[in-house]
């Protein structure tokens, strides 16, 4: 089995139905967000979506598909994306998402911040941070 992590563009044929539903990628083309996706035999089964604001990144998108979730790909693309463009890195995820906020919390996040009723569903948005 052949596996890799590659940098990919938006206009990558690659971005099936099931990551599209999920995202609205084409507002982040004017914003510069670098994609590295990791892949099996050729086919995208997890991508990350950041941005590289002077020395700290910021995660937009951490995404594995239904099916590869709980192998380690998410973790393989954090650690990648912290070797190769920087060790300070924040971002934000539901209080309720508490697979993520382990994931997080496994790479040496900590939580930092609160906000208030951010998501359209009422939930807080917690704020973790890497340094």
């Amino acid at each position: 089995m052949k596996s890799e992590v590659r940098k990919l563009s938006l206009s990558d044929t690659l971005f099936d139905n099931e990551f599209r539903s999920n995202n609205d990628f084409y507002n982040d083309l004017k914003h510069n967000y670098i994609y590295l996706g990791y892949f099996i035999n050729d086919a995208l089964v997890s991508f990350i979506n950041f941005i590289k604001i002077n020395e700290e990144l910021e995660i937009n998108y951490l995404i594995t598909k239904k099916q590869e979730q709980g192998k380690g790909y998410a973790s393989i693309l954090l650690e990648y994306m912290i070797g190769k463009y920087s060790e300070s890195v924040f971002l934000e995820v539901s209080e309720n998402n508490n697979v993520a906020i382990d994931l997080y919390k496994r790479h040496g996040f900590d939580i930092i911040n609160k906000r208030k009723n951010y998501y359209k569903d009422g939930s807080d948005a917690l704020i973790l941070r890497r340094w």
